[in-house]
């Protein structure tokens, strides 16, 4: 039961929990990717291009890929987004401009210069949830008091996306090995809205307390962050229908603003409605981890492209600064919650006729957190302490939390190539399994009969890219 909503807090240990709003669950998060996002021939491959090269959004992956093509090309990718519950939205996946040089015939070839938009993480996700909760009271000596159970409905809303734009360099050396370097300005911007509300379904055991449960909780939080990461690729060609590629990414940092606030509709013990809101803002560096690729790819009778690649991060690796000085209770929280995430895409492409080109592709990721029941001893930090504008005061609100587990893509597509100008068409079909948290209640609440709900959702995305090639 929620006992205590508000609780005072000695001054003496405002600057730890002054960091407590940046929680484990929300830099993971952050750090996550949707790994077939690119354009439509690059996502109907299921984003298997890491070792074949030649695609603008490959570079996301192995810069070194840009110079498998002697062509310069100019390209844009619109992508239709639909959640889980059908509701659309818009993106641009990709933006690009590649200008391939030759040079000689032998030695170095050929080098190609590009800048492009990729985007990384759509976050769009609607939940709602609805069930029963059972609390036990205690009171500030720790002593039980009696229990009590609820009914609770959880609707939540996130929006917004990931994206970088990389400058790229890539150099062909006899046609067999493949070099390349990209800088890549990141930005990503996350808005959270979740409203909880609680209903008393055990009124004998209710004191006047209780009466909060017929209001809801209205919590509203957004992230902005600006962040730099370089790349450095190879792909090596030992025979003409064979690549290999590899690839280094180096940890990701971005400047972060977050903004939060939290309006409950409350009653005291005459009755009367109390109305109340909070809102602060504060900053801090996300580092975000390596990350490692390696692929290979096979082109058979200049038909049929086949890649396979696979990718690792480790996100327990995660790790926070704020005002220059590392949070590490923060950091102890993202090593216990966070694991090595690896991916997996294969994908293929057939010449059907001279310039009708099918894809289609599969890529698997693994869940980058530790399964939730194993989660529980961590609830207690999980949903942050907010501090009042004077630090002397501070809440833990009520909002679910998903975990992100295993993600699964099924991909198409189709593309015709002109004498200067292609088009390609896209889709592709998420599938992610989920654990949920029910809301994080508030001191006094029974932290270990929490209840884990595992979940499944889907989404859709229809991409088309319309480019040039010279």
């Amino acid at each position: 039961m929620e006992r205590a909503k508000f609780l005072v807090i000695p001054m003496a240990f405002v600057a730890s929990l002054a960091t407590a709003q940046v929680t484990a669950f929300h830099t993971t998060n952050l750090g996550l990717e949707d790994p077939v996002l690119g354009t439509a021939r690059y996502s109907g491959m299921a984003g298997a291009m890491g070792a074949l090269g030649g695609n603008s959004s490959s570079v996301k992956d192995n810069p070194a890929g840009l110079a498998t093509s002697t062509l310069s090309d100019v390209g844009l990718t619109f992508n239709v987004h639909s959640d889980s519950e059908g509701k659309c939205s818009f993106n641009m996946n990709d933006a690009s401009a590649v200008f391939n040089f030759n040079h000689h015939s032998s030695g170095f070839v050929s080098s190609a210069l590009a800048i492009s938009y990729n985007r990384v993480r759509n976050y769009a996700h609607r939940l709602y949830r609805y069930g029963t909760i059972n609390y036990t009271d205690i009171d500030a000596d720790g002593q039980l008091i009696g229990t009590s159970s609820g009914s609770f409905s959880d609707e939540g809303v996130e929006k917004g996306g990931t994206g970088e734009v990389n400058f790229a360099y890539a150099g062909n050396i006899n046609n067999m090995f493949y070099f390349g370097l990209s800088v890549a300005a990141t930005s990503l911007h996350y808005s959270q809205r979740s409203i909880y509300q609680k209903t008393s379904l055990d009124p004998v055991n209710v004191d006047d307390w209780d009466r909060n449960w017929l209001y809801p909780d209205d919590f509203y939080r957004s992230t902005d962050g600006h962040g730099v990461n370089f790349k450095v690729g190879m792909i090596f060609q030992p025979t003409d229908y064979m690549r290999i590629g590899a690839s280094i990414q180096t940890p990701t940092k971005y400047n972060c603003t977050d903004y939060w606030e939290f309006y409950q509709e409350n009653m005291d013990e005459q009755g009367n409605s109390v109305n109340g809101l909070t809102d602060s803002e504060y900053t801090y560096e996300l580092h975000l981890p390596f990350k490692f690729n390696a692929g290979v790819g096979f082109m058979i009778n200049d038909r049929v492209n086949l890649g396979i690649d696979y990718s690792m991060k480790d996100f327990a690796k995660t790790w926070v600064e704020m005002n220059g000085i590392e949070n590490r209770p923060l950091e102890e929280d993202i090593e216990n919650l966070g694991k090595k995430q690896s991916t997996l895409k294969i994908g293929a492409e057939c010449n059907i006729v001279e310039g009708l080109d099918v894809r289609a592709g599969y890529a698997l990721t693994t869940s980058p957190m530790k399964n939730a029941d194993d989660m529980k001893d961590y609830a207690k930090r999980v949903g942050g302490l907010y501090l009042d504008a004077d630090a002397n005061t501070g809440f833990i609100p009520n909002y679910g939390i998903t975990m992100t587990g295993k993600s699964q893509y099924f991909t198409a597509g189709i593309g015709y190539t002109g004498k200067i100008g292609y088009v390609d068409f896209a889709y592709v079909r998420r599938l992610v399994d989920e654990q949920y948290f029910e809301a994080i209640p508030g001191t006094g609440a029974d932290f270990t009969s929490l209840k884990v709900e595992d979940t499944k959702r889907g989404s859709n995305d229809f991409m088309l890219t319309l480019g040039l090639r010279f």
